[in-house]
Parts: C-alpha cells; sequence; structure tokens
C-alpha cells in the first residue's frame, strides 16, 4: 500500500466539547486510520489526543464553533495544503438526543456523529509519555509506603451537579489524594494536587504507585478507562447514564434507579435517562433533591460508605 501524503485527499474531523469529549474521539480515529485514510483533526483540547497513531492534530480554539467560525478553520486547513476529502463535525451535544432509548455510549455517539460505527466495548485510549509517567512516580516519593488513592470530586462540572456524596475520613492506611481544576472544593482530609497542568495530573493514574481512583463523571474517568488501574478504577456517577457516559473497562457505581434511597418524591438521574434534567431551571443550581428515607435534601448516588466498599471490594484498599 502506497505511502500518505499532504496531497492525499484527506478527511478533517473537528472535535469539540470538553476534554473527555475530546478524548472520546480515539476510537472514531483508529477506524478512519485504519482505512489508510489521511486524518487531521481540529480540537480544542489537543492534549487528549496527542501520540495518536496516524493522524495530524491542530488546535482549534476551545470556545471555537466549527459551524459558526467554520471560515476561519477551513483556510486554517487549506494553508497546509490538504486536498480535503470530507469535512465533519459536531458536538457530542448533537448526538445525545434520544439516547435513553438507543443505549449507545459516548464514544459511540460521537463516532455516529461522524458517520462511522464503533463497538459498544470500545474505549478511548489516553497516552502518556514516559517522560509523564516517570515525573508522575516521583511525585509519589513524597508520601510513605502504602496504597494511594486518588479521589475526584467534581464540584464545578455541569454546575456541580456530578459532585458525589463524600463523607468523614476513612479509617484505612491509605493515602488520599484529591486531583482536579484549583477552583474545585477541597476535601479537607485529602492531600491537595488540585490545580496540576491536565496532562501531568493525567499522568498520576498510570503511576505505579497508585492502587484504585474514585472519580467523578468527568474528563479523569474517561482517562482511566485506558489506566492500568481498570476495575480499581471506579466512577461514581449521580445526575448521568452510567452506560452511555461510563466505560466497561472500568468499575461504573450508581445506586438502583439513581438512589439507594429511591423511590422519592423527585426525578432521578440527568442527561442520558429519562428524567426531566439535572439543573433547576430556576436558580440554574443542581437539583438536590428532598429524600424521605433521610428526610434531608441530598444529592443523589451511592452513600459514602459504599463507595469505599467497592473500593474494598476490588483491591484498591
Amino acid at each position: 500500500m502506497p505511502p500518505k501524503t499532504r496531497k492525499q485527499q484527506t478527511t478533517v474531523i473537528v472535535a469539540q466539547g470538553g476534554a473527555g469529549d475530546v478524548l472520546c474521539h480515539g476510537p472514531l480515529l483508529e477506524v478512519l486510520v485504519h482505512r489508510n485514510e489521511l486524518v487531521v483533526v481540529l480540537a480544542g483540547h489537543p492534549e487528549m489526543l496527542a501520540g495518536t497513531p496516524g493522524i495530524e492534530l491542530l488546535s482549534l480554539r476551545p470556545q471555537a464553533d466549527w459551524r459558526n467560525d467554520g471560515r476561519r478553520i477551513w483556510m486554517e486547513v487549506r494553508s497546509g495544503a490538504w486536498e480535503i476529502k470530507r469535512w465533519s463535525g459536531s458536538h457530542p451535544y448533537d448526538g445525545w438526543a434520544g439516547i435513553g432509548e438507543d443505549r449507545r455510549t459516548l464514544v459511540q455517539i460521537v463516532a455516529n456523529i461522524h458517520g462511522v460505527e464503533v463497538d459498544a466495548d470500545a474505549v478511548p485510549v489516553y497516552r502518556p509519555t514516559v517522560g509523564e509517567v516517570g515525573a508522575a512516580n516521583r511525585w509519589f516519593e513524597q508520601f510513605p509506603p502504602g496504597p494511594v488513592v486518588l479521589v475526584h470530586w467534581p464540584t464545578k462540572t455541569c454546575f456541580g451537579a456530578k459532585r458525589w456524596n463524600v463523607g468523614a475520613k476513612p479509617e484505612f492506611a491509605a493515602t488520599f489524594v484529591q486531583i482536579g481544576s484549583s477552583d474545585e472544593e477541597r476535601i479537607p482530609w485529602a492531600t491537595s494536587a488540585l490545580g496540576m497542568p491536565l496532562r501531568d495530573t493525567a499522568a498520576l493514574l498510570f503511576s505505579r504507585r497508585v492502587s484504585a481512583a474514585i472519580l467523578g463523571e468527568s474528563v479523569f474517568a474517561h482517562i482511566a478507562a485506558s489506566s492500568p488501574l481498570g476495575k480499581r478504577a471506579i466512577t461514581v456517577f449521580t445526575c448521568t447514564d452510567p452506560h452511555v457516559f461510563g466505560h466497561k473497562s472500568s468499575t461504573r457505581l450508581s445506586a438502583p434507579n439513581g438512589c439507594e434511597y429511591w423511590p422519592c418524591n423527585g426525578p432521578v438521574g440527568g442527561i442520558g435517562s429519562l428524567s426531566p434534567g439535572f439543573l433547576n431551571l430556576t436558580t440554574g443550581k443542581p437539583m438536590i433533591y428532598w429524600c424521605r428515607q433521610q428526610q434531608k435534601e441530598r444529592l443523589c448516588g451511592p452513600s459514602w460508605n459504599s463507595t469505599l466498599q467497592a473500593v474494598q471490594a476490588l483491591g484498591g484498599i
């Protein structure tokens, strides 16, 4: 088969959305590369696809919309002297309509938007460099020997609607390290690694020192899907559908019908389920339901004890 050249007719993929959405384009790109297509990817978070073989990766301003900013994007690609065969771009939100009925995964939704079919078991593959993993291993040398559990408590993602129930410091001989952006709320008993650059944080999930991870449904859950942690990477679901936004390579933790205290007097779930949604349209804040069983307001999702028991059962502590 002749080698591909820049003059070859090219497929251009515009990968929009958050960092996790961009990473979920990976299985789609693998299919296109396998077809021996020259694939050019414009991504708002290109660092998520760095190292993907067979693609040429260009940076797209995160706030850019390929439909409204199409001329500028088109000129950027044309200036690279590619002969464009197919131009395909959309936001993953465009494919989420009806997912309560057909139960596609996010990876499948992203691929289908671009006219490609992938298996339901396909997971995005994050590729840290050897140097990044080595730096992560050295970073953990500050802690005593023993299990290390990474914790991501997404208090800012989707207005905080993806935050899960967290409680008192566990009585385990383990070091708990909180990861995430610098504006996340602190867990007082966890060691903070908040505010590290995204790729540096991602590399922590691939370190030999990490025994388990408790993650919200966010970019770190998508990254962990291809990490050595396997099932010891636990994604705790609250407002989103575990089948759609989770990965079979990891552990998807959710309470029956969204809450272990269900049935209650509030809708259950959010994006990807048949419920009305996860935001109070009046206040713009997360839906926090009145729990008849506990007689107080609480977020829907597994209890803190249930989450810790899952970590123990999987051998993470």
